[in-house]
């Protein structure tokens, strides 16, 4: 688990590369380039972090060899901004890893979509049926209840309503 400080030079690391990638970077390649999260090790002698690129998909697996390269490029100058702006005594290691979290998550979406499930398609059509039909058997009886909540005519719980009888 992460300490706080290295929790929070964390936060402070990421703040500091946006703000690096938005208005000073030069290289059109990081114009792209989104920080989802930075890791910092317990010693700040590393901080991992993870960015993303607002490409569409077709541009993506270029546009990820130009940033990685920009970033490369770029790691010395952003990890000397990064020492300046917090003014820590040891600026930490800067390593750039693409975060493929969200493309895992489409492709599982992709998926599940082909096997008819991610979009209520007849493998859930199918569950949700037969739920349907099984709590339709589950009836008790009752049909001419009118106080029918499926929990029979004891309805208050212990605490509600009429103390407990404690004749015994």
């Amino acid at each position: 688990m992460a300490s706080r400080r290295a929790e929070r030079v964390g936060h402070e690391v990421r703040a500091v590369i946006a703000e690096l990638l938005l208005r000073e970077a030069r290289d059109p390649a990081m114009a792209t380039i989104v920080v989802t999260g930075v890791k910092v090790t317990a010693d700040l002698g590393l901080a991992r972090v993870y960015y993303r690129l607002l490409l569409a998909e077709g541009e993506l697996e270029r546009g990820r060899r130009g940033a990685a390269r920009g970033l490369r490029r770029a790691t010395g100058w952003m990890r000397s901004e990064v020492g300046k702006r917090l003014g820590l005594r040891t600026t930490p290691a800067l390593a750039f890893h693409y975060d493929e979290g969200q493309d895992r998550a489409m492709r599982v979406s992709t998926l599940l979509k082909e096997i008819g499930a991610g979009d209520g398609g007849p493998a859930l059509d199918e569950a949700a049926r037969a739920r349907r039909e099984d709590d339709d058997d589950l009836g008790d009886g009752d049909e001419g209840d009118e106080d029918d909540d499926g929990l029979g005519d004891d309805d208050e719980e212990e605490g509600y309503g009429e103390p407990p009888d404690d004749t015994d």
